[in-house]
């Protein structure tokens, strides 16, 4: 097996992350990115190649995993979902602050 190019490592990186946007579910989305950051940085040291084709092989045998799971979370996902965390602050709480200054 050849050694990835940096280049295709990079599109990889970028491809992963775009996918973990696909889930509707916050904490999902987010475990995936720091899955996909945390796993690049592990394997950012290996000098072999075989190593590094292996890493890449998983990378994109994650990618298709990763895509798999988001299109089920996004399917079972209510419409309109959004969770606490990523509501937006509403504008009662921001006038209540200001006020009082």
């Amino acid at each position: 097996m050849s050694v990835p190019s940096r280049e295709s490592k990079l599109a990889l990186f970028r491809a992963l992350q775009r996918a973990s946007y696909g889930f509707a579910s916050y904490n999902f989305r987010q475990y995936a990115l720091r899955r996909t950051a945390d796993a690049f940085r592990a394997n950012a040291h290996l000098a072999d190649d075989a190593a590094v084709a292996a890493a890449y092989q998983r990378g994109t045998a994650d990618l298709a995993m990763l895509r798999r799971q988001a299109r089920i979370n996004a399917e079972f996902a209510p419409p309109g979902y959004t969770s606490v965390i990523e509501s937006t602050p509403s504008s009662s709480s921001s006038s209540s602050s200001s006020s009082s200054a």
